[in-house]
């Protein structure tokens, strides 16, 4: 279970990270 956790909490680290990087391109372009 713990390991379930932790293999989640790095999923939403890097969809956060793909976020962020997204809206930097975004911003990047216009």
């Amino acid at each position: 279970a713990e390991l379930l956790s932790k293999a989640t909490e790095r999923l939403g680290y890097r969809h956060s990270l793909d976020h962020l990087l997204s809206g930097w391109r975004d911003s990047e372009r216009s």
